[in-house]
């Protein structure tokens, strides 16, 4: 079968990610690849079916545009990512297709999912099948089995579902609980038997990161999961496993040879496993892969000589997450990480060379204004080349959402579209309302990228020109967000 694997069309002109369980809009002038969607299509290229991949968030397509690439490419099954933040713009994806062609075979992905499976089948009634867990298995039973449901596991799918145009038809179906929910399938075990990210069939030209060097860029993981639990991440939905060296060395071959020139490592934490780290980071080394790289580390896990090593191999920039510079937050969250492993991290990667993101998050149980205004000055002082400082959103499952949710601190009338990072928080505190929340993530942003040192700093060490236009089209897209638009706080 012809295959159409869909990134929907974005829900704000900044653009969406939804990548392994995000759900935000972009923080800074970003463009990702949808890399679940690579490892879908190359995972069902590997056994032999016929798959193309419409990135429309990047392209920046709307709905209509997206049913004339439909009409294009004429696929019998099409596969869209969801995210809770997006949910129920993305499903609009199922009705174009359905609009399209009246037989066509409509399959959702996506964290939001697997807290929401059947929320998401009532939404939308000409969604035929919902994945509620990692996705790779599922659809390689579905298409080892014609796309037929009844045997497949880790899925919904409408009941006895006869492909209609008719929304009447199919909502009175609906009505009447027209939707099975099978056994769930379990995760892959072996990495090393889903294919290959498609980095051949994406817009490479198009993507971006506020810290390459040089482009085209494109992202891949090396691992799955995280070996911790915080309690606001999705990533504990995932075990942690790993790919065989040899086959990411392999992968990476292939990426230069297409023309590739930066790679994001979008695992949860590059050196999680450290000997799998020196391992890679060598034969990159001896193979002399000419790629630019960033990646995410915990800060416990690097030292000086896996950084030089990294450096060696073409690693320039790691991103930490912090969240909160507060020890009792951290513990709370079960973060498992000191602020001081945090700032000794970053001052050896300056002492090496590599640049440097901590991720902060405002917002978690135990916030006040004095923790906030802590979390910030540990920024300032710490002094990385690029901080993210995001609002926490509970997503569904978690625990935090679980936690909100039982001291009635959400808003209940908050939308699904409203449980997004950039936006104005759906809960508020006693002690914290969702208001001065947002108001304190606007300063801690705005009192760390507008000192005239750190100005300075980023538009006078430059490398090339690709690093120039990056830093100046991010810093435009900074103000247009941060400064100038309230739209993303509604």
């Amino acid at each position: 079968m012809k295959i159409l694997l869909i990134e929907p069309p974005p829900t704000h002109k900044f653009g969406n990610l939804r990548t392994i369980g995000s759900h935000s809009l972009y923080k800074a002038d970003i463009a990702w690849p949808p890399l679940d969607l690579m490892f879908l299509a190359g995972t069902l290229d590997k056994k032999g079916h016929q798959t193309s991949i419409c990135d429309a968030t990047t392209l920046r397509l709307n709905y209509e545009q997206l049913k004339t690439v439909i009409v294009r490419e004429k696929p019998q099954v099409v596969i869209f990512s969801t995210s809770t933040s997006t949910i129920n713009d993305d499903l609009k994806t199922a009705t174009v297709a359905k609009e399209v062609y009246g037989d066509i075979i409509t399959i959702a992905i996506g964290t939001h999912i697997f807290a929401r499976g059947e929320e998401v089948m009532q939404a939308e009634p000409f969604l035929d099948i919902a994945v509620y867990e990692e996705p790779e298995w599922p659809i390689m039973q579905l298409a080892d089995n014609n796309f037929k449901p009844g045997p497949v596991t880790g899925i919904y799918y409408r009941n006895n579902s006869q492909i209609t145009k008719s929304r009447t038809v199919l909502t009175q179906r609906v009505g009447t609980g027209a939707w099975i929910k099978n056994q769930a399938s379990g995760q892959v075990a072996d990495l090393n038997t889903l294919g290959w990210p498609s980095h051949d069939k994406i817009p490479l030209h198009l993507y971006r990161d506020p810290m390459m060097r040089r482009s085209p860029m494109s992202m891949t993981m090396g691992s799955r999961g995280c070996i911790n639990s915080c309690i606001f991440c999705s990533s504990p939905f995932f075990k942690y496993r790993l790919r065989d060296v040899d086959n990411l060395i392999a992968e990476l071959h292939w990426a230069v040879s297409l023309g590739i020139k930066e790679m994001r490592f979008f695992d949860m934490g590059f050196t999680n496993n450290l000997d799998w780290a020196d391992r890679l980071t060598r034969k990159m080394i001896d193979q002399k892969i000419d790629l630019t790289w960033q990646c995410t580390a915990r800060a416990d896990r690097v030292d000086e000589n896996i950084l030089r090593q990294m450096k060696k191999a073409g690693c320039q920039t790691v991103h930490f997450g912090l969240e909160s510079s507060d020890l009792s937050i951290l513990k709370t969250i079960k973060k498992n990480i000191h602020p001081n492993k945090v700032a000794q991290a970053v001052r050896l990667c300056k002492k090496i060379g590599i640049r440097t993101t901590i991720f902060f998050m405002i917002g978690l149980p135990g916030e006040t204004k004095e923790t906030v205004q802590k979390t910030i000055e540990f920024a300032k002082r710490t002094n990385p080349d690029y901080m993210t400082m995001s609002i926490a959103m509970p997503h569904p499952g978690t625990v935090l959402y679980d936690y909100l949710q039982e001291h009635n601190y959400l808003r209940k009338e908050a939308a699904w579209s409203e449980y997004d990072s950039l936006k104005r928080p759906v809960y508020d505190y006693p002690e914290l309302s969702s208001e001065e929340i947002y108001r304190l993530r606007n300063k801690g942003i705005n009192s760390f990228y507008f000192r005239p040192s750190y100005i300075w700093r980023r538009f006078t060490n430059q490398k090339n020109w690709t690093e120039m236009k990056t830093n100046w089209r991010n810093f435009v897209g900074f103000v247009k967000r941060y400064v100038l638009s309230s739209k993303v706080s509604v």
